[in-house]
Order: structure tokens, then sequence, then C-alpha cells
């Protein structure tokens, strides 16, 4: 990239320093063979016996884990005497429901789980088709990235995202090379996330139904008598509508952990980058080779799961397999630390060290290894402290992750992928400096332990840890601290500013420039663009009414990128949906720029060209229903006024005009009538133009 972009849009030099100094050992290898690609596993025809037997028998243990923790939160309800009488009674009501649907439908829930809408659908669409699909799915306002999915139903996801804005975007068809071993350690991961999960899958707190109007309570001689709720046949009824979704959502997002290749010689070189959203414009490589030395030393954290073990058994449990550690890498995930060995146990001081070593998932031969770190399982041994740092890293992780979703790209942080080098050198920018206040900054570092500790004592207070699962009100101060966090860090960033411009709108000041560079291409080729379109028989029209979108979207982006707000996590939430409005804008306009003569004789180019314009017109058709509803609203509220000051003055007129002998008077009066009928017709013409849709 030449110099005056990168002073352009590079403008965080103090940012970008390293952040700890650390001992680097990247190698470089020398060029051999390609490795011989992997093919079908030669047993794969036992997978699918080997999935349905785990799945079974894990879920049997999960249903009783889920048992055993409704139980405890029951009694928890039940002893929580500062809560409402009403909302406890409540509250007890529907989790002793929740307790006997499990109790009742346990061994019907193993031996038939997709009947109760406990979609378990990863382990069988590794297990059972030797060829997959990958795609994206969006489903209850979620996008999932590179979901592998199957062909036939029930594992193609298509009955259990139906629904309206629910789509799956295909993006490639694959052989499953998956493994015995892979496929039983997903498995085992699966069911460890869902043991994890199954109390917040089953129950949400704020879905109980309300004593007087969703459900009545009636003393009787017996007891008490409870109807079923509101517009529900029974309890088991009620208690099965809330699990769909939220178990849909967890199965999405598990996904096997790929194998990280070992460096080899003469490694392939990387895919060239995706083609330029401008078209013409040349992509440049962004350069991440030397990142990899300033990342910082991380320390594994020992999971909640394992807190309560001894360093000795900590590295008898890691040895045999187990996901014991995970690490405090939220932001810039492009990187995958891991533990390579626990190489000496202090059990006197019950310490261990370990050797981790940082790996570029894109670029798999730039790795770097640390020195001996040492992990003391005193810092590691509070399940319930544990479960706040996972919380707060998965919450950070998700929302950063949106982010980059928004821009094309998934969790990997491929910058070549993006399509356009500014927009890659700004993001770049962007999670360097977020970065560095993440680990660096002290106040940041101090706000954070004082909000982990404040949740501590509140979780100690008020729950319990059992059976690896936390308690509801116990996931809901997780919950309510990782936001925290997260609006701790995306606060201050609000209100920066770096070399005169606000953080936040260094994206939208990017995507304008690019929408000017598409402007001036087409300006250039108008000649060629306009045959390809008639070749094609597309409509000019669309083109200059999704530039206008575009450039609407841009605009709203940019606004909002300054404004403030009471909570800054769900402003984050509003900034990455209007970035990936407009980033969706500017990339399908810059596909449908058709500035160069097209060889239609080549089958792919066309139909990516089709399936632009297709989008294009989808969205097109989003920015005119927008003016649509202006134009209806202006047009109904002027027709309406012009049509009462018409009757108005005309009545007034008519009664008062013969007797006024002013003739300025008189004027006045004819003026106003026809002021009134121009308002009238304007607004008819309005409303005309946008019930037609002009």
């Amino acid at each position: 990239m030449n110099k005056s972009k990168l002073k352009k849009f590079l403008v965080f030099p103090a940012l970008i320093a390293p952040i700890l100094p650390a001992v680097t050992l990247i190698s470089r290898r020398a060029e051999e063979k390609p490795e011989k690609p992997k093919e079908v596993a030669k047993d794969f025809d036992t997978f699918d016996g080997i999935a349905k037997e785990e799945v079974k028998k894990r879920l049997k243990k999960v249903l009783e884990v889920a048992i055993s923790y409704f139980q405890n939160e029951s009694k928890r309800v039940n002893n929580d005497k500062k809560m409402d009488f009403k909302k406890r009674t409540a509250a007890i009501i529907y989790l002793e429901n929740i307790i006997k649907f499990l109790n009742d439908n346990k061994d019907k829930i193993v031996q038939d789980y997709y009947k109760y809408d406990f979609h378990i659908l990863q382990p069988h669409v590794l297990s059972k088709e030797k060829k997959l699909l990958v795609g994206d799915i969006f489903f209850n306002k979620k996008n999932y990235v590179q979901v592998k999915y199957g062909f036939i139903d029930p594992y193609n996801y298509e009955k259990v995202i139906k629904g309206e804005g629910n789509t799956i975007k295909k993006i490639e068809e694959i052989d499953n090379v998956i493994t015995k071993e892979q496929l039983t350690k997903f498995i085992e991961t699966y069911f460890v996330n869902l043991e994890k999960e199954i109390g917040k899958i089953i129950y949400n707190s704020e879905e109980t139904p309300e004593i007087d109007k969703d459900i009545e309570v009636k003393p009787t001689p017996d007891g008490l008598q409870i109807t079923k709720p509101k517009d529900f046949e029974s309890w088991e009824a009620f208690v099965q509508s809330k699990i769909k979704n939220r178990f849909v959502d967890f199965d999405l997002r598990q996904k096997i952990e790929e194998e990280e290749p070992t460096p080899k010689p003469n490694e392939k070189p990387p895919e060239p980058p995706k083609p330029s959203i401008v078209p013409d414009k040349p992509t440049e490589k962004v350069e991440t080779e030397q990142q990899i030395e300033s990342l910082p030393w991380l320390t594994p954290i020992v999971s909640a799961e394992y807190a309560h073990l001894s360093a000795d058994n900590i590295k008898s449990e890691f040895e045999s397999g187990k996901n014991v550690f995970f690490f405090d890498n939220p932001i810039n995930t492009r990187y995958s630390y891991r533990v390579g060995k626990i190489t000496s146990v202090n059990s006197g001081a019950n310490t261990f060290k370990v050797v981790v070593s940082v790996q570029d998932r894109i670029d798999p031969s730039q790795q770097r290894s640390f020195p001996e770190l040492e992990v003391k399982m005193e810092d590691n041994s509070n399940p319930l402290f544990q479960i706040l740092r996972q919380e707060q890293i998965n919450t950070l992780k998700n929302s950063f992750t949106s982010l980059y979703t928004a821009l094309g790209i998934d969790d990997k942080l491929d910058y070549n992928n993006l399509g356009d080098s500014d927009i890659a050198n700004v993001l770049f920018s962007m999670i360097t400096a977020i970065t560095t206040i993440y680990y660096n900054n002290s106040n940041f570092i101090y706000e954070v332990s004082l909000l982990l500790s404040k949740g501590l004592n509140s979780m100690e207070d008020q729950g319990i840890y059992d059976a690896g699962v936390v308690s509801p009100a116990n996931q809901k101060v997780a919950d309510k601290v990782a936001e925290s966090i997260k609006a701790l860090l995306i606060e201050p960033l609000v209100g920066s500013k770096l070399s005169g411009l606000p953080f936040w709108t260094f994206l939208p000041i990017v995507f304008e420039n690019v929408l000017t560079e598409i402007k001036a291409n087409v300006g250039k080729a108008k000649e060629l663009l306009e045959s390809n379109y008639n070749e094609f028989n597309f409509k000019l029209n669309v083109l200059d009414t999704l530039y206008r979108k575009a450039s609407k979207d841009v605009f709203e982006l940019k606004a909002f990128s300054t404004s403030k707000s009471l909570n800054y996590a769900k402003w984050f939430d509003s900034y990455v949906t209007k970035v990936a409005k407009a980033f969706a804008s500017i990339q399908t306009l810059g596909k449908i720029s058709l500035t160069k003569k097209i060889n239609k004789s080549d089958s792919k180019k066309v139909e990516e060209i089709q399936n632009a314009y297709d989008k294009a017109l989808g969205l097109a058709q989003q920015g005119n229903a927008t003016q649509t509803k202006l134009q209806i609203t202006f047009g109904a509220l002027m027709l309406a006024i012009g049509l009462i000051n018409t009757i108005a003055w005309a009545i007034i007129t008519s009664l008062k005009y013969r007797k006024l002998t002013n003739k300025n008077i008189k004027k006045v009066f004819i003026t106003i009538i026809i002021i009134s009928v121009i308002v009238l017709i304007a607004g008819a013409t309005l409303l005309g133009w946008g019930l037609k849709g002009i």
C-alpha cells in the first residue's frame, strides 16, 4: 500500500507498538511437494453407529444434570424470602413443571430427542454423510458462519430454521474427511458444553408465566389448583416451546476444531485475495507477519469444571485429552493459543509449568512459543470465578466476531478476504488498538477486576455450583458482568479521537471512499457498463438506486458512530448491525458495477454476476420500501392538511366573502384557498407515488 494511504488510514502509531516483549520463534520453512489431500475415512460407515450410541449415552447424563440443576434452583428460589411472594410462587411452579417434564420424558427424550426439540444435529451431520455442505445460516436474528450441514432432513437444517428472515446460504460442497478420533472428541466437547448450557437452554426466568395474567392459582381443599399457561394445551407444551430456538442456537455454535496443519517445507502459497470491491482497484496484502511477535504472553486459565482439582490431577486430565484450559483472547482471534505440554508439577505449592504456543490460523507457518509459564491453582480454584471469566471472554468474542462477520469474514480474520485494502488496514489497526487497551490499560484492567469481584460476591451470596452447572441466578450475574465489561471496553473508544478522527468513524470514512471510487469507475466506463447491462438484460436504475441506498446506509453509520448511549454494550450491537447493512450494500454495488467486458462463456462468472444482481434487486427494493413509506406518510399528512384547510376556508369564504368590503382581505382568503389546494394536490401526488412504489 502506498505511503499516502498508510498515512491516511493507519492513524494509530502509538497503539500499534508491541504489547509485551517476548522471545519469538518464527519458523520459515523450505519448499517441498504439497501434502496429499485428505480423504473420507475407510471406516466411515461405522461413524453413524458410534455417534448414535455416544449421543444417547451422553444425553442421558445431561438430562440427569439438568434435573439436579432445576431441583437446586427450585430450592434456592423457595428459600429466597426477599423475592416478591407472587413472583417466587410463579417461579417455583414453573421450575417444578420443568422438573416434571424432564422426569416424565427423560427416557423418551433419549430415544427421540428431535420430537422434544432437543435438536442434536452436528454430531450426526459429521457422521452420516460422506459429502457435506458448508454455508452461512441466518437464524433468529443471528448469523452463523461456515456451518457444516447435510443434504438430507433433518441434517440440512431446513425444518428447524424455517421462519421469516431465516436463511441458509450455501458456500461450497466438501468431502467429509473427519476421523474417528476427531468425531469422538467433538461429541465429547459438544456434550461438555451442553452440560454447561442446558439450564439456560431450557429455562429463562424472564419467561416465567405471571400469576393472574398467564396462569391462575386457586386454593382447593386438596391444595392448590394451577391452570395451564395461557394459549397452551399443557405445561409440558409450554416448557417444550421454550427449548427449540435456544437449542438450535447452541447446536449451530458447536464446531469441530479443524486441525491446524503442522508447517511443512514448501507450504502451499496462501490463496489469492478475493476480487476487489472496487472494480480494477488492486488489492494489496495486509502485512501481518510481524504482529505475532507482539502478541501478549497469555497464561492458560483452568476451566470451571476442573477448578476443584489439584495440580497433579490437572496434569492427568490434560494428558488424557480433556479440554482443561482456555485463554483470554477474545478480540484478535486470528491467533490460536494452545498448551503444548505441562512440563512440571510442584505438588506442595499446587502449581505447574506449561509451554504455550500461538499460531496464525490463516498462515500456520507463523508460530511462536513462549518460555515456560507457571500456573497457580490458587488463582484457578473457584469455579464461580472461572465461569465469570469464561462468560467475559465468550461475550467479547461473540461481539467482535459479529463485527468481523458484518464485514464478510469470520473469526479467523483473513484480512485479504475483505475485498479492499483500505478497509482491511483500518480493521487491522482498530483491532490492534482495542487489544492494546484490553491488555495494557491499567484503568480498564482495574475496573474489570472490580466488576469480577463484585460479581463473584453476588454469586457466592445467592447461588450454587453443582454438577458442573451454574444456577440461573448466577448465570444472570455472569451475563450482567460480561455485558458491563463489554460496555467498559467500548465506551471510552466512542469518545476517543486519534489523529482528529472519532475511533468508530474510521469504517464509515473508508466506506465513503470506496463508494467514491466505485462511482468514479462507473463514470469512466459508462458505455461499457451500459453494454454489459443490455447484454444481461439488467436495469440501470437498480445500480442507481443501490448507490443511493449505500450512501444513505453509510451516512447513518457515520452519524451513529459518534452518538452517545446509556448502554454501550447495546450501542456496539447496533453499530455492528449498521456496519453489516452498509457493507452489504457497498459490496453488492461493486459486484454489479460491470466496468469490464464480460466473457459470457465463463458460466461461473455469469452465475456470480446474476446472483449479485438478484441481491442488488432485493437491496434496492429495501431502499425503495423506505422511500415509499416516507412518501405515503408525508403524502397522507399533506393530503389531510390540504383537505381540511381547503374545506374550512371554502366554508369560511362562502359565508364571509360577500360581506367583505376590503379587497386585500378577499385576496388573502383566495390565496389561502389556493395554497390549501396546492398542498392537497401535492399530498395526493406523493401518496399516489408511494402506493404505486414510484
